[in-house]
């Protein structure tokens, strides 16, 4: 019984755990987090991949990393 019970505590614990380190995207877009392998710190851009190569979001690179959190305004 004992046995049971700590393998179920550790499961809840495990469980908490990965439920209060998720993120979560917005409804009707997405979350898009990355890691910039030589960029400690500076800026990243999200853009169109047409000729216009117009600008949709920036993040700022913190410790080689970075998070989007885009709201889309049409179906894609």
């Amino acid at each position: 019984m004992k046995r049971y019970l700590m393998a179920s505590v550790a499961a809840f614990a495990m469980l908490a755990a990965c439920h209060s380190a998720q993120q979560h995207a917005p409804a009707g877009g997405y979350l898009l987090n990355g890691k910039v392998i030589g960029a400690d710190t500076g800026w990243i851009y999200l853009q169109h991949a047409d000729s216009s190569s117009s600008v949709i979001d920036s993040a700022r690179i913190q410790n080689n990393t970075f998070s989007f959190t885009v709201k889309l305004n049409e179906p894609s």
